[in-house]
């Protein structure tokens, strides 16, 4: 069993066709350097991979900063001033872009990074990642791609950002990266904790 199944998480998504998973408890890690897979991820955060004999974990340990660099590449600059105030915007993209890691990659080996890279280049990403394209570089491409899909779909990760935007979703037409996609609601799942999504049905008329 893995150190992830030792704790109550759901599955949430598939980025490409890694599992992306939420802690509904924390998951505290481990002080001793040579327990390498154990790593922390609390129920702030979320993270690719790390379930049983899946791809080493890549912990999102600031939701916000993710959300904050999604909407630097993915929304009009005009469209998205309208929705947060110049002094907002400014300490937040200090407090949370500049400042903090986005990422941790635990217990990754060069192979890891070479073969992830291939990876999300390929036609397995919805939009993979293309070095001439927009953003230019590869980890801002990687950061957008996680932030658009904390944005629209699990908004409460970047809550003291989120609140401070007006309307954060008016106007917002077209999907930019969209390569985090969710398993259907009812679908089993492995995660100790179930599939995150519930049956919603329309009412209309």
């Amino acid at each position: 069993m893995s150190y992830i199944d030792s704790y109550k998480h759901e599955l949430i998504g598939l980025f490409g066709g890694l599992p992306v998973y939420h802690p509904l408890e924390d998951i505290p890690g481990s002080d001793n350097p040579e327990l390498t897979g154990e790593f922390a991820c609390s129920t702030s955060q979320i993270m690719i991979g790390g379930g049983g004999g899946e791809w080493p974990g890549l912990v999102i340990t600031s939701p916000i900063g993710a959300v904050i660099e999604f909407l630097c590449y993915g929304v009009e600059e005009d469209d998205f001033h309208k929705k947060i105030s110049r002094a907002d915007w400014e300490e937040a993209e200090d407090r949370y872009r500049f400042k903090g890691d986005i990422f941790h990659f635990c217990d990754w080996r060069v192979a890891h990074y070479h073969e992830f890279y291939d990876y999300c280049r390929s036609p397995a990403m919805p939009r993979a990642y293309d070095k001439n394209g927009e953003p230019g570089s590869f980890e801002d491409w990687l950061k957008c791609s996680i932030g658009e899909f904390i944005f629209f779909a699990m908004p409460e990760l970047a809550e003291p950002f989120m609140s401070k935007l007006k309307d954060p979703y008016e106007g917002l037409l077209h999907m930019s990266f969209n390569n985090i996609l969710l398993v259907p609601p009812n679908m089993p799942v492995y995660a100790n904790g179930g599939n995150a999504w519930k049956m919603i049905r329309r009412n209309e008329p």
